[in-house]
């Protein structure tokens, strides 16, 4: 988990989408998952933005109650 987290971090979009992308597939919606992943709205990359939201979405409605 955590080298999926320092990938959140590096210079290359592709591999903070591909960071993104993994957590996303295993819905792990612990605070510091989120708090980094919240840290990528600062860049300018679309692609990866938009990745990012639909895994806080995913994340989010899957700790709501049914």
């Amino acid at each position: 988990m955590q080298t999926l987290l320092t990938l959140l971090q590096d210079d290359n979009s592709s591999m903070r989408f591909s960071a993104v992308e993994v957590l996303g597939k295993l819905s792990n919606s612990s605070e510091p998952v989120v708090q980094a992943l919240l840290t990528l709205l600062k860049y300018d990359d679309s692609t990866v933005r938009s990745s990012l939201v639909e895994v806080l979405e995913k994340l989010g409605n899957g700790s709501k109650p049914t």
